[in-house]
């Protein structure tokens, strides 16, 4: 009785544990959802890399090696990857770009803005091969273990009708993947109305702990955008002016007043 309850125990084990592996695998390779407007309150807060940091200054950073590795792949030399947007003169001109043909910097960057966030618009149908590049066996070899990325949880549809999604390359705090601040440093949380335009936001406010590291989070960062995410996307990047003391954010989005006040009660720590 005793041996075939262990088997049993043996194997549900063996299921939870195979469950996590492809959980993990999925959300590797996850596209963006449109459609999807739930949350279920993951709350993390991301230094940028760079343009500077993943293109490289003097010598190519390790965005633009993985491009240059993945020209090797027979697969992206076609007509679909030949018109790069993201130009560099000495390495990458007349040259076929498998990344860097399917990505756009944000209106107002050049590769030139090294201090300026890696925030580049990807059309929505080319989401997927993105994620694909970004995580094949030259990404593992190539991109620091620090480095990964996520995309803007809305849509943007710009002058030529078509939807884009904006890619963020994270900057972890160490090789664990781990954000600077997330949830177990939140003390409270309530709905507000947005202070950026319409519907409502989420004023977030750190404990002892995470107050210390929002303070100094900011004033390793100002002039420069972090990441403020939800279950992994992002909801907003905005510029960081000042060290900010008083250990509270504000998580902005186009949020119905029922959306913010249940997200601000996932948030909380004592819901």
């Amino acid at each position: 009785m005793n041996k075939i309850f262990l088997q049993t125990r043996f194997i549900l084990l063996a299921i939870l544990l195979i469950s996590s592996m492809t959980s993990c695998l999925l959300d590797k390779n996850a596209t963006p959802n449109p459609n999807d407007k739930s949350f279920e309150g993951k709350m993390e807060i991301w230094e940028l890399y760079t343009i500077g940091e993943a293109l490289g200054t003097g010598k190519p950073g390790p965005i633009l090696r993985l491009n240059n590795k993945l020209r090797e792949n027979s697969k992206y030399k076609d007509s679909g990857f030949q018109d790069t947007i993201i130009a560099n003169s000495d390495t990458t001109a007349n040259e076929f770009n498998p990344l860097f043909s399917k990505m756009e910097l944000k209106e107002g960057h050049t590769i030139s803005d090294m201090n300026a966030a890696l925030t580049s618009y990807v059309k929505q149908k080319d989401t997927a091969i993105i994620m694909e590049m970004l995580h094949s066996e030259a990404a593992k070899e190539i991109l620091p273990q620090r480095m990964h990325f996520a995309w803007s949880n809305e849509a943007t549809v710009r002058e030529d009708s078509i939807k884009y999604f904006i890619l963020y390359a994270l900057k972890a705090k160490d090789e664990q993947r781990k954000a600077e601040l997330s949830n177990p440093q939140v003390k409270a949380a309530f709905s507000i109305s947005n202070p950026n335009g319409a519907g409502f936001g989420v004023s977030v406010e750190f404990d002892e702990k995470g107050t210390e590291i929002w303070s100094k989070m900011t004033a390793a960062n100002i002039d420069k955008c972090l990441a403020i995410c939800l279950d992994g996307r992002v909801m907003s990047a905005p510029k960081v002016m000042q060290e900010i003391k008083g250990g509270k954010t504000v998580i902005s989005g186009d949020f119905s007043a029922s959306e913010a006040q249940a997200l601000a009660k996932i948030l909380h720590p004592g819901k």
